[in-house]
């Protein structure tokens, strides 16, 4: 499975044509003055514009983060 958040290096390796679009959002919500919970969410499409060597690379990726920061 290929990760599209990294595929913004494509024209420097190769010709081939993707359209990409990326759309992230993020929330955060502060229990304690040093406690914050938050929540991600990136969504990626990944169009191939001219399918080469490894077929039609058309995606799309939906990717959702948690986390916990404490501050000391």
């Amino acid at each position: 499975m290929y990760n599209f958040a990294y595929m913004n290096i494509l024209p420097e390796l190769s010709d081939l044509e993707y359209e990409i679009f990326d759309l992230s959002l993020a929330l955060g919500y502060k229990i304690r003055e040093n406690l914050k919970l938050g929540l991600g969410y990136l969504f990626s499409m990944v169009a191939d514009k001219k399918p080469y060597v490894y077929f039609d690379q058309d995606g799309k990726l939906h990717t959702v983060s948690a986390s916990i920061t404490y501050n000391f």
